[in-house]
């Protein structure tokens, strides 16, 4: 059982930090010099990538530990998610000074997110898991094709939204 002195510790130290929105808000930005192609924009995109990854790994892994009645562990688990979801936030805003990382789209501002969002999610939905479910059907994994072409639709409804969506 973890000791509640290093939760605790943890925790206090996780929210004694400044939000991602304070730090965007204070944040000025540089056009002199661009970060695209350099090593530190793939180290940026690799750091995104880990991070946000992470954060999918720890929101599941703190659902086992409650279902397996871990509370302590899966507050660790929260926690540490939202520190890598705050990170890879971060991350994130660098690279939006050159592009979206999963689509290529210029995304600098809401509109261009929503068209990104778009454009990603439409190929996600039209292709990729199409594709995704054609191999694993070839592999023999009938449930993990069909996983994927739900996958598909709901991307395809999710495109739309997006498409469908007003800025104020």
């Amino acid at each position: 059982m973890i000791a509640r002195t290093t939760f605790r510790n943890f925790t206090r130290t996780l929210y004694s930090r400044p939000s991602i929105c304070q730090v965007l808000q204070s944040r000025s930005y540089s056009n002199d010099v661009t970060i695209n192609g350099t090593p530190t924009h793939e180290n940026l995109r690799s750091a995104f990538a880990g991070e946000a990854m992470k954060v999918q790994r720890y929101r599941y892994f703190a659902i086992r530990a409650d279902s397996e009645g871990q509370v302590e562990i899966a507050n660790l688990f929260r926690a540490a998610a939202k520190v890598a979801e705050d990170h890879s936030a971060g991350h994130l805003d660098f690279l939006l000074e050159v592009n979206d990382p999963a689509t290529g789209e210029v995304a600098s501002d809401l509109d261009g997110m929503l068209d990104s969002a778009s454009f990603g999610t439409k190929h996600e939905g039209d292709q990729m898991y199409n594709e995704f479910a054609q191999t694993a059907r070839n592999d023999g994994f009938e449930d993990i094709a069909e996983w994927f072409e739900k996958l598909a639709g709901a991307q395809a409804k999710l495109s739309n939204r997006f498409n469908g969506a007003v800025l104020e």
